[in-house]
């Protein structure tokens, strides 16, 4: 009698609990086809490739928040003050236009182009602060250990 009314709740309860694993499939399906590499990179070099597309899909929409969400929440004692949310989302977009070039074989110019941006980034936020404090400099700490992860140790020097 129990086995019988296992068997009924485990037809009743088997597509709830199916779905939730194909979903989960799904996702995964969708995250390798957008951080796979182009099949014209060297097979040694596809978990670098992999990895700074999955990266960059990543700091794009964080990136954007944090702009707009910087902007929401300094409008009332800084109502003028948009230079650096600008420079915040030009990066983000310029790292979404890294990202479909980093999908591509010259993953290896994407990954140059994240080093500089990110160089670019960091001085144009600390000269449009105006300050003369040099605390933001220590973010170019971020461009070496990017460019150490994923590029010659030649072009890290």
């Amino acid at each position: 009698m129990a086995s019988t009314r296992l068997l009924r709740l485990q037809k009743v309860y088997e597509p709830v609990i199916k779905r939730p694993l194909s979903n989960l499939v799904a996702l995964f399906r969708l995250w390798v086809w957008l951080t796979e590499p182009s099949p014209a990179v060297a097979p040694e070099e596809r978990s670098k490739a992999r990895v700074l597309s999955a990266m960059l899909l990543a700091v794009v929409p964080l990136g954007m928040i944090v702009a707009l969400m910087t902007r929401l929440l300094t409008v009332a004692y800084l109502p003028d003050d948009t230079s650096n949310v600008m420079v915040m989302l030009a990066a983000s977009g310029f790292s979404f236009l890294i990202y479909i070039l980093s999908r591509t074989a010259h993953y290896k110019l994407a990954a140059l182009c994240i080093v500089l941006l990110s160089i670019f980034a960091i001085f144009a936020t600390v000269i449009l602060m105006g300050s003369t404090n040099p605390h933001g400099f220590y973010y170019l700490i971020i461009p070496v250990l990017l460019s150490g992860s994923f590029l010659s140790n030649r072009m890290t020097i």
